[in-house]
């Protein structure tokens, strides 16, 4: 049985001469990206309910601008692993759209802000109102 330290260093072995990280880290961090969309819009979707708390809203406000940060870190730590030879990279055929729809959940907590649950308007600037 390997001891923390060498499950460790298998997670960064072959890195330093540009090789490829091994599939038993890779392929749980290709999941998690994968799983980035629903995990970005949950958050939102749970925030919706008039009987949600102010407290648990602004919390689950916060996980919808963080999450997707987590998700690029994620995909950053994958691609750190992926080697300087590697031409063909199907993976990315899955991975980016996954980013973009995660990234696509930021602008949710601002129509968030601006429009009630009920659509209703709760802010303007003066004589300049925002339409929701």
């Amino acid at each position: 049985m390997a001891g923390p330290s060498a499950r460790l260093a298998g997670v960064f072995a072959g890195l330093a001469d540009g090789g490829d990280r091994t599939g038993w880290v890779k392929a749980p961090v290709a999941l998690m990206i994968l799983a980035a969309p629903v995990v970005c819009v949950a958050p939102f979707a749970l925030s919706l309910p008039r009987s949600v708390p102010e407290g648990r809203r602004r919390r689950l406000r916060l996980a919808i601008v963080l999450l997707p940060l987590a998700a690029l870190g994620l995909y950053a730590f994958y691609e750190s692993g992926i080697s300087v030879y590697t031409n063909i990279r199907v993976d990315l055929h899955l991975l980016y759209p996954a980013l973009f729809v995660a990234l696509l959940s930021w602008p949710t907590p601002i129509v968030a802000a601006c429009c009630g649950a009920d659509g209703g308007l709760r802010g303007g600037w003066g004589r300049f109102t925002v339409a929701c």
